[in-house]
């Protein structure tokens, strides 16, 4: 198959939001899989996965420098980031066949602002 199919395919629609847990900030990314990553496609001998990718910048940079953050199975459909970057942050994945890899799917934007101080107050003498 040609590699641009993968990317034609992979990943129509990528999902980042920014979630309070625990205390502990977090993205969570989701996506519809390549219509390469099936059942037959991935069987053996054939080997798939999905790597994902980070930006500390918006997604409209120029050049957007992602650099791989993560691998996760082939049959994922979503990711959270534990530990993510203050301000803004580009997220992208790619499907990977037999070591090709198709080109980033869309791309998805969060910004990450920290947590406020919380009773801060003033007194006069």
């Amino acid at each position: 198959m040609k590699l641009w199919k993968f990317a034609v395919a992979l990943l129509l629609a990528v999902i980042a939001t920014v979630v309070l847990a625990q205390g502990s900030h977090q993205v969570s990314l989701a996506w519809v899989l390549s219509t390469d990553d099936t059942t037959a496609g991935c069987a053996s001998p054939n080997v798939c996965s999905q790597n994902i990718y980070r930006a500390p910048s918006v997604c409209t940079a120029t050049p957007l420098n992602l650099t791989k953050y993560a691998s996760t199975t082939a049959t994922a459909t979503t990711f959270t980031d534990t530990t993510p970057l203050f301000g803004n942050s580009c997220y992208a994945a790619t499907f990977v066949i037999n070591g090709v890899e198709s080109l980033d799917s869309n791309t998805a934007g969060v910004s990450l602002q920290p947590a406020s101080q919380t009773g801060f107050s003033a007194t006069h003498n």
